[in-house]
């Protein structure tokens, strides 16, 4: 079968020309995959809330695709009546957010929890309803939402730089949503206790929301929120030297964190690299069954051969560049 140009061709009709959302199912062929991703990406189940932020063509079959899910409840949220009532069609709860605050109207329809799941189906140039630009508006409202240990499913297209935009972060592709303090929002969220343990997967090239780096901060934060006698494993990468660093201390390697909050509180501190390279391998914990494996790691990254070796599993992987292939041991 020979396909044509037409098969192919992109078509993403107005919503506001669109008198059934049916309609949409049959106008383009990625239209419906496109929003069912979106669903995948936020991890709806049965049962669950949903917050969709944008009711283009694919925030509509995002919010269907909710619904197939057996989502409980779908809130559309957008600014074109047209498009809201294209939403209700569907069986969503329709916001404009041009009369009311989204937030605080989805938070009002979850009795005060918030949404389990949140998609972003707007993107980069997200406006509100005067017209002005506001590229960290939908992620700052799907936080706002969306409640604690939720997932954001974001579909809404960001790009690297856009030269045309309203600020100059935004113009880098920076979008500074959620400006928040994290190690107040871990405080607040352990009533004040901290966390038991922290992790910092970040490294020497830490850096704030406007790309200013600081290697201090992720490890002067884990400080602030890890409890005392708590602990920190760091397998962020920390190099001896980094001659481009932002100040003279990181040039030498060093970081200048708050190790005098670390060694009052009593924290452990341990860090290095996973021992990927033993022979031995890691000894294989009790703690983690197949059944529990299975449950966190549902499919993996790679593709590789596997062979039984006393009862486990070792995966055969040839690192690019490196003729000698290396073991790593995973309990399966």
């Amino acid at each position: 079968m020979k396909l044509t140009s037409r098969c192919c061709r992109m078509f993403f009709p107005p919503a506001t020309t669109v008198r059934s959302w049916r309609w949409l199912l049959r106008a383009n062929p990625l239209l419906f995959p496109t929003g069912y991703h979106a669903a995948e990406l936020a991890m709806v189940a049965p049962g669950k809330s949903v917050a969709v932020f944008g009711a283009g063509p694919v925030g509509l079959m995002a919010a269907h695709s909710a619904f197939l899910k057996g989502a409980s409840q779908v809130f559309v949220v957008d600014k074109e009546p047209d498009r809201l009532a294209l939403a209700e069609q569907i069986g969503a709860t329709a916001i404009n957010f041009a009369d009311t605050d989204p937030a605080e109207a989805i938070l009002e329809g979850t009795d005060g929890f918030g949404a389990d799941c949140g998609i972003e189906a707007v993107g980069y140039q997200a406006h509100d309803h005067t017209g002005e630009e506001h590229p960290e508006m939908v992620l700052d409202n799907l936080v706002k939402v969306v409640r604690a240990t939720g997932h954001i499913g974001v579909l809404g297209v960001y790009v690297p730089e856009d030269p045309g935009a309203s600020n100059d972060l935004a113009k880098e592709g920076r979008v500074a949503f959620a400006d928040t303090d994290p190690a107040e929002a871990i405080l607040e969220g352990t009533d004040g206790f901290g966390a038991d343990c922290g992790i910092e997967a970040v490294g020497y090239q830490a850096h704030d929301h406007t790309g200013e780096e600081h290697p201090e901060m992720v490890l002067d934060n884990l400080v602030k929120v890890v409890r005392a006698t708590g602990h920190i494993g760091v397998v962020g990468v920390y190099v001896p030297e980094d001659p481009g660093a932002s100040n003279d201390l990181a040039k030498e390697g060093r970081v200048a964190f708050n190790y005098g909050a670390a060694f009052a509180k009593g924290i452990s501190i341990a860090g290095g690299q996973c021992p990927v390279k033993s022979r031995s391998g890691p000894r294989r914990s009790t703690s983690l069954t197949p059944t529990r494996l299975k449950r966190f790691w549902r499919e993996p990254m790679v593709s590789v051969p596997t062979v039984a070796l006393k009862q486990s599993a070792t995966r055969h992987m040839t690192i690019p560049g490196k003729s000698t292939p290396k073991w790593c041991w995973i309990t399966w």
